[in-house]
């Protein structure tokens, strides 16, 4: 089965609005980060306004939900301009030529899209080997 795509409507001035992403009622927030220049994406439980994603960039090129995977929000959020992919939302182009989309693939079977754990942070003293890679510890495998 294909996978199916949703235009999620925004517009280039801050919003705020209830939708649904993958079957999950959620509130969107979108507003102008002028500080970084650039848009950001809040999502909040429709139910009980509880913060799940606060103030994340909305940058081009990469699965926004990726990292997010533990939060139960199904499928993937690209942020895509028209004639390049690549082109970044800007204060004027949000909603005319870039455009936030959500993506559902029912054939995607990559658990590395599962939330598996965090990787320790192990810190290297002096004189430590760090030609080698750093392993992951027996028990994240």
């Amino acid at each position: 089965m294909a996978a199916t795509v949703y235009k999620i409507p925004l517009t280039n001035t801050p919003q705020r609005f209830e939708t649904t992403i993958g079957g999950r009622s959620v509130i969107l927030k979108s507003r102008w980060f002028d500080a970084m220049q650039m848009w950001v994406l809040s999502i909040l439980d429709s139910d009980t306004e509880e913060v799940l994603l606060n103030d994340m960039p909305m940058v081009t090129g990469a699965d926004l939900l990726a990292q997010f995977r533990y939060l139960g929000i199904p499928g993937s959020l690209y942020v895509v301009g028209a004639g390049d992919d690549d082109a970044p939302a800007s204060l004027d182009n949000l909603g005319e030529t870039v455009d936030l989309y959500h993506i559902i693939d029912p054939d995607a079977t990559d658990d590395s899209r599962a939330f598996q754990g965090y990787i320790p942070f192990v810190p290297h003293g002096p004189g430590d080997d760090l030609s080698e890679p750093f392993a992951s510890p027996s028990w994240y495998e």
